[in-house]
């Protein structure tokens, strides 16, 4: 059997950016989010603070670098 993960901030984040990465291409292949936009939106992300991706509130200026 598999030993027990251990849920660590790091391992967290990377399991939560993780489910965001698939939702974003759910969402792409379903249409919610236009195909032309998904590499902006992944981009985002991958590299905001978690918590900022959590709260939301992402600017004009977070989707233009």
């Amino acid at each position: 059997t598999e030993a027990p993960r251990h849920w660590d901030a790091h391992t967290i984040e990377v399991a939560l950016r993780a489910g965001m990465l698939r939702s974003v291409d759910e969402a792409v292949q379903r249409g919610d989010i236009p195909s032309f936009l998904a590499p902006t939106v992944r981009g985002l992300v991958e590299r905001l603070p978690l918590q900022r991706l959590i709260r939301g509130g992402i600017s004009l200026n977070d989707l233009l670098g």
